[in-house]
C-alpha cells in the first residue's frame, strides 16, 4: 500500500514541503488524540472537513475550466473521480 501511495505522490502535482510537513504533524496529532479521546479526534477531523470545504470552493471552480485529463493526473485520480471531487467541493452536481 505504501509503495502505491508513494508512486501516486511522485506522479501527481507536488505540494510545498512545508504543507506536507504540516499535514504529517496534524495526522500524527489526530492519531494520538484518538487513543485518548475518539470523539475529540472526530471533532478534529470534522474541523478539517470544514476547512477543506471552505478553502476548496474556488480552486474547484478554477480547475473545472482546465483539461480534465491534466487535472485528474495532477490529483492522481480517474477523470470520473476528479469530476466528483470538483463537484463536491465546487457545490454542483456531477454529471459523469
Amino acid at each position: 500500500m505504501l509503495a502505491s501511495t508513494c508512486a501516486v505522490a511522485t506522479a501527481t502535482i507536488p505540494l510545498p514541503a512545508e504543507l506536507e510537513a504540516l499535514f504529517q504533524t496534524v495526522t500524527a496529532a489526530i492519531e494520538n488524540l484518538a487513543q485518548d479521546s475518539p470523539t475529540a479526534a472526530l471533532k478534529a477531523v470534522r474541523a478539517l472537513e470544514v476547512i477543506a470545504q471552505r478553502t476548496a470552493h474556488w480552486p474547484a471552480h478554477d480547475a473545472r475550466g482546465q483539461d480534465p485529463q491534466t487535472v485528474a493526473a495532477d490529483l492522481g485520480l480517474s477523470v470520473d473521480a476528479t469530476r466528483g471531487l470538483l463537484a463536491r467541493f465546487g457545490g454542483w452536481h456531477s454529471h459523469g
